[in-house]
């Protein structure tokens, strides 16, 4: 199982030294002390993933709330959350996949934020606004349906869109 979990990106080197011991106590015959350091380190182990789940689903929650602070309301959020919450130690590749997960979130509400702030600008100056919204939407939806590569995409063309106005008023 270790090596599993090693495999996934997960710091095993308690584990192992604990099951390495047991090992060594297994040679030397005295097998109730190598049963106790099996448990341990599966003990260990467990304690550690289930570390790594509840880290990130704090970093989702937090970033949920910074969405929301933002009037970014996106209920890809909260899916991950519920989903997160359902996670078992033995669920390595769901975990993996989570992190990735949070991590084109992360990318991607930070991108909103920062187009939202971007339009906001265009606003206070004065210009309309309506079409670099609506492509502001799209990015919106193109979170929800959690195709990330391509908010990056729509999150240049507002950029675009804001540096055009503001030069074809110079």
């Amino acid at each position: 199982r270790i090596d599993i979990v090693r495999k996934s990106g997960f710091n095993t080197a308690e584990s192992e030294e604990l099951l390495n011991l047991s090992i060594v106590e297994f040679t030397l015959e005295s097998y109730e002390s190598a049963e106790e350091l099996i448990q341990k380190s599966t003990d260990k182990l467990n304690i550690f993933i289930y570390e790594e789940i509840n880290a990130t689903i704090k970093n989702i929650n937090n970033l949920r709330n910074i969405s929301l602070e933002n009037n970014l309301n996106i209920t890809r959020l909260e899916d991950t959350i519920n989903n997160a919450k359902k996670l078992d130690v033995t669920d390595l590749k769901k975990i993996n996949v989570l992190k990735q997960e949070f991590s084109s979130l992360n990318k991607s509400v930070y991108m909103l934020i920062e187009a939202k702030n971007e339009i906001k600008s265009m606003e206070d100056a004065g210009f309309p606004t309506t079409r670099v919204s609506n492509v502001l939407n799209e990015a919106k939806f193109a979170l929800e349906l959690g195709y990330y590569d391509k908010i990056d995409d729509i999150i240049k063309n507002i950029k675009k869109l804001k540096s055009k106005a503001f030069e074809l008023n110079t």
